[in-house]
């Protein structure tokens, strides 16, 4: 499960959390005052404000972690990763894609995933999405 805590009742990260919650039905989520804190965690100080969202079903993926090992995997199954070679262009049909990056290099393939994280919208606009 995951736990947000605050020491103010008032936060609102907590109050968003909360509320985003209670418009969900189908949410099993618990908004737990003080004292039902301090009763569940005794070894937490959270203050005289405290108030806390736990939601049973939630947690934390640790994204380097969840990458490194979608990666290798990939590798193990015959994926090639090529990492900070910056693509200038993709030129796609539907048997094979081409990737062209800024070192001159040409990659051929049946498919391909591209990475492009906060550029995506700039590659992607190229490719008419």
């Amino acid at each position: 499960g995951l736990l947000c805590f605050s020491d103010d009742r008032n936060n609102g990260y907590i109050n968003s959390i909360v509320d985003s919650f209670k418009k969900n039905s189908e949410a099993k989520s618990e908004d737990l005052n003080v004292d039902e804190l301090r009763k569940r965690y005794p070894y937490i100080n959270f203050g005289e404000n405290g108030r806390a969202c736990y939601d049973p079903t939630g947690g934390v993926i640790m994204a380097d972690k969840a990458l490194k090992c979608v990666q290798d995997l990939s590798v193990r199954f015959g994926v090639k990763i090529r990492d900070g070679d910056r693509v200038v262009s993709i030129i796609h049909d539907k048997q094979k894609v081409e990737v062209h990056t800024d070192s001159g290099r040409r990659y051929l393939a049946k498919s391909c995933i591209v990475c492009t994280g906060p550029w995506a919208s700039q590659l992607l606009s190229k490719l008419g999405f």
